[in-house]
């Protein structure tokens, strides 16, 4: 229900969703993860930063982001996107360059693609070509399973 909602674009739904899941797992902080998404995309920033402090507390503490990046990159980039969004811009850049840095060095070879969220860091750093790049390179290898997700984050509306 919360995926399906998010995809026809239909936020207040998703989120409404989302807080019932997190209510059904016995209030367990990780399961505010689908909040956190959502508030993302609705540009709820100040509420995404609270769901994503919540459910993902190693990203906001340097000294933790390895664990945090070791159990999903992905959430670095979308965590990056928050913190520039909510006066902690140096810190959110360099959570996207770290986070890029670890997707690279975990690629296991020549023609793999970044995950998609990828170009989310890149446009954290101000770097639209890169991202593009990074889509562009996903695609190529069909590797775009996510996109329809993904290109709904408020960083492609150029």
């Amino acid at each position: 229900e919360f995926w399906a909602n998010g995809y026809k674009d239909n936020y207040d739904a998703a989120l409404e969703s989302a807080r019932s899941f997190y209510q059904k797992l016995g209030s367990n902080p990780r399961a505010r993860r689908p909040e956190f998404v959502v508030q993302n995309f609705r540009e709820d920033y100040p509420g995404a930063r609270a769901a994503s402090e919540a459910a993902l507390p190693e990203f906001y503490l340097e000294s933790s982001w390895q664990k945090g990046l070791d159990e999903g990159s992905a959430n670095g980039c979308l965590i990056a996107w928050v913190m520039i969004h909510t006066n902690d811009e140096e810190m959110g850049q360099e959570l996207a360059r770290q986070t890029i840095a670890y997707v690279n060095s975990a690629l296991s070879g020549p023609g793999e693609p970044e995950n998609t969220e990828m170009g989310l860091c890149y446009m954290v750093l101000e770097r639209p070509d890169d991202a593009l790049t990074s889509i562009e390179e996903a695609d190529k290898l069909d590797q775009v399973s996510t996109w329809w997700l993904v290109k709904k984050h408020p960083a492609y509306k150029l």
